[in-house]
């Protein structure tokens, strides 16, 4: 009778057990793997170890087939498929084909972005305003930025203007007040020598200096 008692007891428990699984995929419970903060209504979720988008109820507005991804600002968010980068914006519509390396920037008026290993600016429209023809971004805060050409340094605009040549193997800005006005000084450098470009005054010492210990400008 004990055996009989028993055997039943088990039954019970691996009906219940049977139940409990089958109820909880019929509500689809979602776990997260990771879970980003909301952001103009939704939040950047990881599912099965891919990216998706969920609105505050924690339904999924944009399904989980990314690699990587940001949250979204100004409508729009910076995702990766396939190994490539791109934008989408809330819709889950591609803004911007998934055909770059890298995109830096992309919240500004232009936008930073390598393709086939090399760099180059899209403006906010996504048309190419500078070529890609530079072999490295080494800063890309600020209004200026240094980049790495043919194995030399030199500067850029935003627009892609070039501020100061491809001349050295190191470079540098620092802001100095100048009647009032911050005004970007450029230090550069060849080997171990140091000089400096003032292109307010079009004023350009070539590097072969030891140091430079401090700078009088008016």
């Amino acid at each position: 009778m004990k055996l009989i008692y028993k055997f039943l007891a088990l039954t019970m428990l691996l009906i219940s057990l049977v139940f409990l699984i089958s109820c909880s995929k019929d509500e689809k419970t979602l776990e997260f793997e990771e879970a980003s903060t909301f952001s103009e209504g939704v939040a950047m979720v990881k599912i099965d170890g891919l990216y998706g988008y969920v609105d505050k109820n924690f339904n999924v507005v944009i399904p989980t087939i990314y690699e990587d991804g940001d949250s979204f600002h100004d409508g729009k968010a910076k995702v990766e498929k396939d190994g490539y980068s791109g934008i989408i914006n809330k819709n889950n519509e591609v803004l911007l084909p998934f055909e770059y390396d890298e995109i830096i920037d992309y919240l500004n008026k232009n936008i930073f972005v390598r393709k086939d290993g090399k760099w180059g600016i899209l403006d906010e429209s996504y048309n190419v305003i500078c070529p890609f023809q530079f072999d490295q971004l080494l800063s890309p805060n600020g209004d200026y930025v240094a980049m790495l050409k043919d194995f030399k340094c030199g500067y850029i605009d935003l627009d892609g203007n070039v501020v100061v040549d491809f001349n050295y193997s190191s470079i540098y800005h620092e802001y100095f007040k100048v009647n009032g006005n911050e005004t970007p000084i450029f230090i550069t450098q060849d080997g171990m020598r140091f000089g400096y470009i003032y292109p307010e005054k079009n004023i350009s010492v070539e590097p072969t200096y030891d140091t430079i210990l401090s700078l009088s400008l008016s």
